[in-house]
């Protein structure tokens, strides 16, 4: 009961004086049909939130020495305290096809919001959890995902039946979106769009810019390192010939970077609702060498949301009555709460 107690409190970012609460006491007597029961004191349900803590962050640190590459998020948050802090979450996919997001830290941050200092505080997270030489991309709050960024593009264009009002927020909206642009890594998110076979059409792009895309995803193709790939599975002599009749190229290697290019884009689209993870599951043999940029691009989230998210739970610890908690109780309990959500 005292370890179902420590999960709960770290689960739902409670107190840990709820277990003085004498009615709790008096529901779990009356649950357990024991009138004798006593709720255990505060320092025994501190110690076992603490071995909880421990052993989940094992776990974590395990799942992250797999992984082959991390993809990182990270924001800044001030507390009712007037506290910084620097939240960072990871995310990766592993070699299942699922998709892992967890927080790595909240620290509190004393120095200015200099990119010198913000870079020196990513490098002693990714430092303390072993990633530095993992981590592909980090993502801030002004990042956007390609296909939603065209969409919002087209949408805000002014249109002579627009009110007035509306031609000034639209003409506000464009201008704030170009900014972002500017800072925008654009040939990843081309990448990614490319290896998620949902968009691998490329319709988001004009027609002159999708040649320029396989054109870097075979370059990408030739950079990888000499390393042992899965193999392919033989498959069926018509839908081989098939594949090879729509290929742009019929001289090209089959097994080099012209030929694992022209076997993936004859393979037909997917629905937006199917999962992209779940097609590469089943097609990794079939295309092991784009199989391996694939989990790269496509376990970069497209912005900073699960950042987001990590504050409004730290904001449900961090309160009024709890202001006083130490950087590193907050630190502890956040991440915790993290990881309890993440794994149910």
């Amino acid at each position: 009961m005292t370890n179902a107690l420590a999960y709960w409190a770290a689960l739902d970012c409670r107190p840990i004086a709820v277990v003085e609460d004498k009615g709790l006491e008096k529901i779990l007597q009356i649950a357990l049909s024991d009138p004798m029961y006593e709720l255990p004191c505060r320092k025994t349900v501190t110690k076992r939130v603490q071995q909880l803590y421990d052993s989940e962050k094992g776990e974590k640190e395990n799942l992250l020495k797999k992984a082959e590459c991390v993809a990182i998020t990270g924001d800044h948050w001030t507390s009712v305290s007037n506290a910084n802090y620097l939240g960072v979450t990871a995310h990766f996919i592993d070699n299942k096809w699922c998709l892992h997001s967890f927080a790595l830290t909240i620290k509190k941050i004393t120095t200015r919001h200099f990119a010198e200092n913000v870079a020196e505080d990513f490098e002693s997270v990714t430092e303390a959890w072993e990633i530095t030489q993992k981590v592909t991309t980090i993502r801030t709050d002004s990042a956007l995902v390609l296909t939603a960024l065209r969409h919002l593009t087209r949408t805000m264009k002014a249109s002579d039946d627009d009110p007035a009002y509306v031609v000034k927020f639209k003409a506000a909206f464009e201008k704030d979106l170009s900014q972002r642009e500017d800072a925008l890594n654009y040939r990843f998110l081309q990448v990614a769009t490319a290896l998620d076979p949902r968009f691998k059409d490329l319709k988001c792009l004009p027609r002159g810019e999708r040649g320029e895309v396989w054109t870097s995803i075979e370059a990408l193709v030739q950079q990888q390192p000499g390393r042992a790939t899965p193999e392919r599975t033989e498959e069926p002599a018509r839908k081989r010939s098939l594949l090879l009749y729509n290929s742009d190229s019929d001289s090209e290697d089959e097994d080099g970077p012209k030929g694992a290019l022209a076997r993936y884009k004859a393979e037909p689209t997917i629905s937006e609702r199917d999962c992209p993870l779940q097609w590469w599951s089943t097609h990794e043999r079939a295309h092991p060498q784009l199989s391996v940029l694939a989990r790269k691009y496509l376990g970069s989230p497209a912005t900073s949301v699960p950042c987001e998210r990590l504050f409004s739970l730290a904001g449900n610890i961090v309160q009024k009555k709890r202001a006083a908690l130490s950087s590193e109780n907050v630190n502890r309990l956040v991440c915790l709460s993290n990881w309890l959500k993440e794994r149910k």
